[in-house]
């Protein structure tokens, strides 16, 4: 299966499985970022997804920018 079509297939069993009620534990773990320039961050991590009929974990990457005085989320993957 080609890696954009498992990305999303996981997604979606995700939101089925975390969107039940009960309890919902996330992690996150692994952190590591660094400056990639005056305004923007690399930031790698783990997140960890717990419930009672599901668990997940995996790597995440996002890119952070400061505009107009906040820290933003400009592009986010998973590797």
């Amino acid at each position: 299966m080609p890696r954009p079509a498992r990305r999303l297939q996981r997604v979606k069993q995700r939101r089925c499985r975390v969107g039940k009620n009960g309890a919902i534990e996330v992690r996150i773990e692994s952190v590591n970022g660094s400056a990639s320039g005056p305004e923007t961050v690399e930031v790698s991590f783990d997140p960890a997804y717990t419930s009672d009929d599901y668990r997940d974990r995996f790597a995440k990457k996002q890119v952070c920018r400061r505009i107009g005085g906040q820290s933003l989320i400009v592009s986010e993957r998973m590797p």
